[in-house]
């Protein structure tokens, strides 16, 4: 592994958030001064500053083309970044306290923001306005992030438990409104109004192994793990089933719950017992899709971490994990366990 370019010329608090995924070579970092700067990493120079927060830069975040940048601060805002055109489109105010995490939804029409003040807020960026607010953590959100295609969003706090929730997209709900009619399209008038503003709709909370706080949480490319870093030496890694395997999880889960509960209208003597899912589609539950795959340890506490964009034929992913003492390791995630395969001194 070799470093390409090492940038300089910074002041203050400099902190990287965000690296652009792609062939592009530019990457933004935020600074506690409140700017923000565009970098060449092949040139290592810095191409353009960008100013608009008056507190700390807290949080970035590009969309997927690398077009539009989103940064949260200290004092609260969001400023939504024309990266091309090198200026300021709007300003985002709604939080009450330090902005901590950015994903963009829906082909950028939306923008999901979380705070230390508990709450994650979704921004209509067409309108500018904030569309749905949720709550639910008793502690600080510092970290979301949500799968390239956009079916879950999950959120990290210092809560014991990860909280997910699907996401719906405005052009699959106008093809299914389409699918109604008559009375049946009259009557789900109203809710359809009340569920146009609900992007995000809870789908479970699964139980953290570790109590310390969580620092990150981040899908991989192919949306198949999900990694779970708190703010000490553990990483937890999440596998998140397919369709296919999640229903076949669903029907067991049915199937046993059907046998015990006509054991037990054996043994009191129910005619017609009901487990409460008739259904011949079962409905899916977070347990169903989201599976913990194994705990990672690492040798001192993690900073950050990254996938790799090679992946070894022989494993599922490989995690860098960035340490406290300049080190920068690299595990190799496979089906029940992790390796270290390399270690490189910063």
């Amino acid at each position: 592994m070799t470093i390409r370019a090492r940038v300089q010329g910074s002041w203050g608090l400099g902190k990287l958030f965000n690296i652009k995924e792609g062939k592009d070579s530019r990457f933004a970092s935020g600074y506690a001064d409140g700017s923000i700067r565009i970098w060449d990493c092949d040139k290592g120079t810095c191409e353009t500053t960008l100013n608009g927060h008056k507190g700390a830069v807290t949080a970035l975040r590009y969309n997927k083309l690398g077009s539009l940048l989103a940064s949260g601060s200290k004092n609260n805002d969001v400023i939504l970044w024309d990266v091309v055109g090198e200026a300021g489109l709007f300003r985002l105010q709604g939080h009450c306290d330090q902005v901590t995490d950015l994903v963009f939804l829906d082909s950028n029409k939306k923008l999901v923001s979380s705070s230390k003040d508990k709450f994650l807020r979704v921004w209509d960026l067409e309108t500018q306005h904030c569309m749905q607010i949720i709550s639910g953590h008793h502690t600080e959100i510092w970290s979301i992030n949500a799968d390239q295609e956009e079916r879950y969003l999950v959120t990290g706090s210092a809560d014991l438990e990860l909280r997910f929730y699907t996401i719906k997209h405005d052009l699959v709900d106008e093809r299914s409104m389409l699918k109604l009619n008559g009375p049946e399209a009259v009557g789900s008038e109203n809710s359809s109004v009340q569920n146009k503003w609900e992007v995000l709709t809870l789908f479970g909370e699964i139980q953290r192994q570790s109590k310390d706080r969580v620092a990150t949480v981040r899908f991989n490319n192919s949306g198949n793990l999900l990694p779970c870093q708190v703010a000490g030496k553990i990483v937890e890694i999440l596998r998140v089933q397919d369709e296919t395997e999640s229903k076949r999880k669903a029907k067991r889960r049915i199937h046993r719950k059907k046998k015990s509960v006509k054991e037990a209208a054996d043994v009191n003597g129910d005619v017609n017992p009901s487990t409460g899912e008739e259904s011949s589609i079962p409905t899916l539950t977070v347990f169903d899709v989201f599976k913990l795959l194994h705990t990672l340890r690492a040798s001192k506490k993690i900073c950050s971490i990254s996938f790799c964009p090679v992946t070894p034929k022989s494993s599922q992913a490989s995690l860098a994990l960035s340490l406290n003492n300049n080190l920068l390791e690299i595990q190799s995630i496979e089906s029940s366990y992790s390796t270290k395969t390399l270690t490189i001194e910063l």
